[in-house]
């Protein structure tokens, strides 16, 4: 696990319950196919980095459309096509800062959008 913000007591409590925590950009570089993904307006393009490095079993952040808000962390036609991979869910919060956040959960082999098409 990564965060900027964590401190010593974080990182016992997360050390605690067996999740290792590790600094930047180290948790960038341990993302794999296994991994899930949690990105809440952050200050970095995470989806960018993410989208060059591997494609996560699930990814947390804020709804991939292409008319998008100027952020940090901005979606672009690189996100849209990662994203075809992924089946979307809706959080249903009741509004503040999780009303625009999605679980992305990717594709498996039989739900592939290539389904029934033969080489």
């Amino acid at each position: 696990m990564q965060d900027p913000e964590y401190t010593s007591v974080d990182r016992e409590i997360l050390d605690g319950f067996g999740l290792q925590t590790v600094d930047d950009p180290e948790g960038f570089l341990k993302v794999d196919e296994q991994s899930i993904v949690l990105s809440i307006a952050p200050n970095v393009p995470v989806k960018h980095i993410i989208a060059d490095i591997a494609r996560p079993a699930v990814v947390i952040w804020f709804h991939v459309e292409e008319k998008g808000t100027v952020m940090l962390d901005p979606n672009s036609s690189r996100i849209w096509k990662m994203m075809k991979e992924y089946d979307e869910e809706r959080l249903k919060p009741d509004g503040g800062w999780f009303k625009d956040v999605r679980v992305y959960i990717r594709k498996t082999e039989s739900e592939s959008p290539f389904k029934g098409i033969t080489r």
